[in-house]
């Protein structure tokens, strides 16, 4: 049978993603959507303010797009990680899950975790803001 310069032969391909990593994605998923949906059922006056205010539009628009560039890392690490796992680190699983690991951990922390911060105290803030510019 042929084989590629991977040495892999042509019938076998590379997962997309793995059970742990379609997880990790479904829990960062449904937590931001958790969160809003917590805030509407607890008092929708703050983000009714959050939502009509320029402010408060602009801190969700920035919050959406770390979440995007959050899940577009994830994704292409991934992507990029289990084909060379395929290829080149088959034999290194310990290296493999360092790798990922970083890439979790990175992405969690440079873009997942200020947008859930921004849309967990984005409402309060412009409470605050709205009280003290007009008291």
């Amino acid at each position: 049978m042929a084989t590629l310069s991977t040495n892999q032969t042509l019938g076998e391909h590379a997962p997309l993603l793995t059970s742990p990593q379609l997880f990790w994605l479904a829990l960062q998923a449904t937590m931001p959507a958790g969160l809003i949906l917590w805030q509407v059922a607890s008092d929708a006056a703050p983000l009714k303010l959050f939502w009509n205010d320029p402010l408060g539009i602009k801190l969700a628009v920035g919050a959406g797009t770390l979440l995007v560039l959050n899940f577009a890392a994830l994704l292409g690490g991934w992507f990029a990680l289990n084909r060379l796992a395929r290829a080149f680190l088959a034999q290194q699983t310990v290296l493999r899950n360092v790798l990922q690991g970083c890439l979790c951990a990175g992405c969690f922390v440079l873009f997942y975790l200020p947008a859930v911060f921004v849309l967990l105290i984005g409402p309060a803030v412009l409470t605050i803001n709205s009280t003290l510019a007009h008291p």
